[in-house]
Order: C-alpha cells, then structure tokens, then sequence
C-alpha cells in the first residue's frame, strides 16, 4: 500500500510540476518564475510541505491580483506609455495564470510531501550536497560542486553504466535558457544531454567516443567542430562531423581545452592525468 501511495502521488507531481512550467512561461515574469523553481525546490518535512502548499496558493492568487495594478505602473515608470500597456498586458496574463500556478504548484507540493512522508516516514532526511567527485588515481581535493555535480550526471546517465567504464572529466551548460542543453565529457566519451520534459532527468542526445575523432576540435563562430571517422559500432551520430553551439565563448573554449587533452592522450594512449 506504501508503494501504491509514493508512486501515485510521484507521479501526480510531476504531471503537475510539467503542467506548471508550461503555464509559467505564459506569464511572461521571469522574477516570477525565479522565485517559483525556488519554492519548489526547497524541502522539508511533511507537515511544513503542506504549510507552505497553502501559502503557495494563497501567493499565487495576491500575486494575480496585485501584478494587474503593478506591472502598468513598473512599466509606465520605465517606458513611458508604450510600458504602460506592455505591463498592463503582463498583468492581465499573470491575473489568469499566477493563481492557476498556485493551485498546480500545491497539488504538486503535497504529493511531493505525501511522496517523502510514504517513503521515509515524518522525519525526512535529507543529503545537503551530492557526493564528491573522487578518483582513485589522484589525491583527496577539496570538495568541488562542480565536479560533484557532473559526477552525479554521469551516474544518472542509462541508469549508471557509464560509471562502470567512464571516468568523469568536466562538462558545461551550453546556454542560460531554463532547460539548457549539457555537454558531458568522459575520458572514453562526449556527451550532448537534454533535459527530458516528462520525467525531468537528462537524456543523451548524442554521444561520440573519444576514439573516433580524427583530429583536434576546432573553434569557429561559437560552435566547435567535431570531426569524426566510420564508426564500426554505428553512433547515434550520423555524418562524419558534428558541431557544439553555445554563444558562450568562455564554455567553448572550456569545452575545447579538455577535449583537446583527451584527443591527445587518445593518440598517445595515455590515461589522462587529471583522473589516472
């Protein structure tokens, strides 16, 4: 019965949290949806996650309300007229879609809380960071959240497989948007990972073995070049080149630096020395 309950009220939160980022961005307030994906995230026991889901409810709809007074005024002050009906054109998509939000964002709250409540009992435990990036081939660091980070990413990717043969080396966001695209570097692999809008992990879109690059990337108009040989294993990339795109310059040159390390080492056949 425990298992029957967590799992339907998992799955009722992320249908509703799905639904909930589709109607966000029709209010048009990116401050909103800061402060949104922030209530979202925190956690806490069950009895506070209910507190704070009819607080979320009762914010959505002052938000609503207040925003058709507001954003007119915020945009008068800033734009003259034409931000005066710029704010008020906000405001009136924030009073149909902030209180809607509000009643999606506490169904999804409560079932998260009812969720962690079935699964761990009322005292929910939760880790205050992911674990840490360590390899067995160098010494003990300082904690890093970067590394820990695209540590996790690499575990999380065909339900950890990759963590049987790989060893993490870096990985970047290739963008500021809300559901950015990731590329994940391996000392065997690269990965380009999307966020899947169903379930909210990360899907591989492509992934190119280190093995088969033919050369040194190249950097050009905010892409880097891949050129790749035949692979007799058939990738998920078709074509003998593919391109990184980020308007990112200092991610491209990041990006371009290690894979230029581990193209080198790929032609040596030496492990590489950040992680062997």
């Amino acid at each position: 019965m425990g298992h029957v309950v967590g799992g339907t009220a998992d799955s009722l939160n992320r249908i509703s949290s799905a639904l909930g980022n589709t109607i966000a961005l029709l209010s048009f307030d990116q401050d909103y949806r800061k402060k949104r994906e922030y209530r979202l995230e925190m956690q806490s026991s069950f009895p506070l996650t209910i507190v704070r889901a009819g607080q979320t409810f009762v914010m959505g709809v002052v938000l609503g309300v207040s925003g058709v007074i507001v954003k007119p005024i915020a945009g008068a002050q800033q734009d003259g007229v034409e931000g005066f009906f710029k704010g008020l054109g906000r405001g009136i998509m924030g009073l149909i879609t902030k209180p809607t939000l509000g009643v999606i964002d506490s169904v999804a709250m409560a079932c998260d809380g009812i969720r962690r409540a079935v699964d761990l009992g009322y005292d929910v435990i939760l880790r205050s960071r992911v674990p840490r990036h360590v390899s067995p081939f160098i010494a003990m660091r300082p904690y890093d959240s970067h590394e820990a980070a695209g540590m996790t990413l690499l575990a999380s990717l065909s339900h950890g497989h990759y963590m049987q043969t790989d060893w993490y080396i870096a990985h970047a966001t290739l963008s500021e948007s809300n559901r950015p695209d990731i590329i994940l570097i391996s000392d065997k692999h690269i990965f380009k990972l999307e966020r899947c809008s169903l379930w909210g992990g990360w899907d591989i879109s492509w992934k190119v073995a280190v093995r088969n690059l033919l050369h040194q990337p190249t950097l050009k108009d905010n892409s880097i070049l891949l050129v790749l040989r035949q692979d007799e294993s058939h990738s998920q990339l078709s074509g003998s080149e593919h391109e990184i795109k980020s308007n990112d310059v200092d991610v491209l040159l990041y990006l371009v630096r290690w894979i230029e390390v581990l193209t080198t080492l790929q032609m040596v056949d030496q492990p590489c020395p950040t992680t062997r």
